[in-house]
């Protein structure tokens, strides 16, 4: 900060160049100076601190075409926060920050009243930014949880900071009226305890390194016994069950469209004849394909790494998938993987606005599909733990979820040749025009 204090007869001055093009906004000058009002270097130099913030924040408002003082705000706080604890010792210089607090606050006052009325106590240290230590959190958080989550955390967070974006207003009580509000909106319950939970990590995050001083967590306990409740009939597992007739019009749909998309066909002709998640198929390379079975290495838990009989029903449409794939994978020519490795995200948007055009809401997705596949074999009489192997679910019982090293191949490939649906046709097994090498 020396760069900006310069000693001449009369003290210690404040000194910064406007940039040139600039200028126009400070009535043509070159460089902007103010007294410090004291002869020691050392005081001149904590003085000129916020000054340089104040008017670096100028310049970049004046540059981008933001209002001038607000750009920036975070960093202000935390350099005069910084200055403002190094000066607690000396009274008089406390004094001198206070009355530039005041000056500042009332400039800011005409740009954002909410940073204005906010400013004396951050840098005060009464309270803090909600979002001030949110970076710290997620990269902790990235260690702890999957990377999307962790995203999914931050973007809950900074939804939240608009409607409170320091932490003296958030209270027990303010948290219910917010909670209310996104019912208000129409809001889903399983959406709003996500965000609860994002938001009670990061604030129990916050105490536990000891970043704020407050003790309470206003977001424990604000969900009422009835809203509990609704969340367990408001969770991923209310997902229905597609009919057999119904995937197989989904399957006919998606190949009859006026633009078909024979890829998605193919991703359902997968999932109704395997029962395998939407990832799991997505990732399916082509070295997972052997003769009768193919292998499932990427699954969501240690269960669902698991072999898979092949349908007779789906051999066809398997065999041609591995003949043209240009890429190693089955289904070849996926979108590029988003930022978390997903090779399903785009097709999956797809399967979305084309079981909304047959007329199905949000409790079917393409696990429903999973479903179905479940429901087919529980009506066949296939047993729930054979079931349990051919989907890679876990299962319950000590004895066959501890002890047993699962059902055979042979056992599951006859269990899986139960799976039938009504009106299917040989025609439905290759797609209504030829695929392209």
């Amino acid at each position: 900060m020396a760069d900006y204090v310069n000693q001449r007869r009369r003290g210690w001055y404040f000194e910064i160049e406007v940039p040139e093009k600039l200028r126009p906004y400070y009535d043509g000058k070159k460089r902007i100076v103010q007294s410090l009002r004291t002869d020691s270097r050392s005081t001149a130099v904590i003085r000129a601190k916020p000054l340089a913030a104040k008017y670096k924040a100028e310049f970049e408002a004046y540059r981008t075409g933001t209002s001038p003082l607000s750009a920036d705000f975070m960093a202000t706080v935390l350099e005069w926060r910084q200055d403002y604890q190094k000066a607690a010792a000396d009274p008089e210089l406390r004094m001198d920050y206070d009355d530039i607090l005041a000056e500042q606050a009332a400039k800011l006052a005409r740009v954002n009243p909410n940073h204005a009325a906010a400013l004396p106590g951050l840098v005060r240290s009464e309270f803090i930014l909600t979002t001030e230590h949110l970076d710290a959190f997620v990269n902790v958080q990235k260690q702890r949880v999957e990377v999307k989550t962790a995203d999914m955390r931050r973007s809950d967070v900074l939804e939240f900071a608009k409607s409170f974006p320091t932490t003296d207003k958030i209270t027990q009580k303010a948290v219910k009226r917010w909670i209310v509000e996104l019912e208000g909106r129409g809001v889903q319950h399983a959406t709003i305890k996500r965000k609860l939970t994002a938001l009670r990590t990061y604030w129990q995050f916050m105490q536990d390194a000891e970043l704020m001083e407050r003790e309470d967590n206003p977001f424990l306990n604000v969900l009422s016994g009835d809203r509990k409740k609704r969340a367990k009939t408001d969770s991923t597992g209310s997902w229905e069950p597609f009919t057999d007739a119904q995937v197989l019009g989904l399957l006919r749909a998606a190949e009859s469209k006026r633009k078909p998309d024979h890829q998605l066909a193919d991703l359902i002709r997968l999932g109704m004849w395997t029962g395998c998640r939407i990832e799991e198929l997505c990732s399916l390379r082509v070295s997972d394909v052997y003769e009768g079975y193919i292998q499932i290495v990427e699954a969501k838990t240690r269960k669902g790494e698991r072999e898979v009989p092949i349908h007779a029903e789906l051999a066809p449409t398997l065999a041609r998938l591995v003949q043209q794939s240009s890429d190693g994978y089955v289904l070849s020519g996926l979108d590029t993987e988003n930022k978390y490795g997903s090779r399903s995200s785009a097709i999956g948007k797809r399967f979305g606005k084309l079981k909304i055009a047959e007329g199905f809401g949000p409790k079917h997705v393409f696990h429903s599909i999973r479903k179905t596949v479940v429901t087919i074999l529980e009506n066949a009489e296939v047993s729930e733990g054979i079931v349990a192997d051919i989907v890679g679910h876990e299962k319950q019982t000590m004895t066959y979820g501890v002890y047993s090293g699962g059902t055979s191949l042979p056992r599951k490939a006859e269990a899986l040749s139960k799976l039938r649906y009504a009106g299917w046709t040989g025609a439905d097994a290759h797609p209504s025009i030829p695929r392209a090498a």
